[in-house]
């Protein structure tokens, strides 16, 4: 038979980030934790960004370089998303053409997650039914095909949410 080591290493991953479920009880639990609750799920997810495909943790336990397929295999495809427009969104915010109208505007961007990549549009302002026609295209890596989830979330950059980011935490939906 074959002299141990009988493989040539170990090569481990996640295919999507964690998800984490807080339960707050005692004083805090009166009080709204979304912000507490987003704020602890972007920490999760900073420190797990290296662990998520395309990227993996390897031991190697030969010196051989036939092993590189281990390091870095080769994907088995790749995903080409192209946003073009969405229909009909829920106007959240009011305008002085509002006054005119009585219809409400939104300032929509389209956020895609696969794995540790997070790829997002730009914003469109004040538009319910927004057209992207640049910055629309993102190409993503497939490792896994029945494993990997692709995440697509249309969110509104409005004041709100500005701030938000500002602070450094995105609402996850």
């Amino acid at each position: 038979g074959d002299p141990p080591p009988f493989f040539a290493g170990l090569s481990w991953y996640m295919c999507k980030p964690p998800k984490l479920g807080i339960q707050w009880n005692g004083l805090i639990g009166w009080i709204d934790h979304q912000f507490l609750d987003a704020l602890i799920q972007k920490s999760v997810d900073s420190a797990m960004t290296r662990m998520i495909l395309p990227h993996r943790r390897v031991k190697l336990m030969t010196g051989s370089e036939v092993f590189k397929d281990i390091i870095q295999p080769k994907p088995r495809g790749c995903l080409l998303v192209t946003v073009l427009e969405c229909d009909s969104l829920v106007g959240t915010e009011y305008t002085l053409r509002s006054l005119l109208t009585g219809q409400r505007t939104t300032d929509p961007y389209v956020r895609i997650n696969f794995g540790a990549v997070s790829w997002r549009t730009s914003t469109i302002d004040d538009d319910t039914n927004p057209q992207w026609v640049d910055r629309n295209t993102v190409l993503l890596l497939v490792d896994i095909p029945e494993q990997q989830e692709l995440g697509l979330h249309v969110f509104d950059d409005g004041l709100r949410q500005r701030m938000k980011i500002k602070l450094g935490v995105e609402e996850h939906h």
